[in-house]
């Protein structure tokens, strides 16, 4: 049976990875765009990987890549899945608590993808303003 073999991260790992990340956001948004920065980017995930791998179990550059995209998603499900308890009208069931490393995560990679985004100004198409002189208010009417 030739399977792939799975190495199992400490916890301390899994707050290091995901303190690293807090600390270097260019790396944790895969954002290399100037001269070389592949190759940056590459340095910065060994770098982590030794420290990583000081630790606990010794992973490769692409465990490790795969325990981060695990861990991302994980992040995302756990907030909207609280997202989601939070907005149900009665609030019937309790809130789900979202995990240390998971608001660590989600405050790095931004909340949208696991909330949505909330508050959008309309665009205002298919209405016009109208001020009348007398009034300070303007207000909208239907076209």
């Amino acid at each position: 049976m030739s399977g792939k073999t799975r190495t199992r991260s400490t916890a301390q790992q899994l707050k290091l990875l995901a303190d690293y990340m807090a600390a270097h956001p260019s790396l944790a948004h895969g954002e290399f765009s100037r001269p070389q920065g592949k190759l940056n980017e590459q340095r910065e995930w060994e770098e982590l990987r030794v420290i990583l791998n000081e630790h606990g179990p010794d992973k490769s550059l692409e465990q490790w890549k795969v325990t981060w995209r695990d861990l991302r998603r994980k992040a995302r499900t756990e907030g909207s899945v609280a997202n989601r308890a939070r907005n149900i009208t009665g609030n019937a069931t309790p809130v789900p608590a979202i995990s240390e490393i998971s608001q660590k995560i989600l405050g790095v990679m931004g909340t949208e993808g696991a909330f949505g985004i909330h508050g959008a100004e309309e665009s205002g198409i298919g209405f016009s303003i109208e001020v009348l002189e007398d009034e300070v208010v303007s207000h909208l009417i239907k076209i």
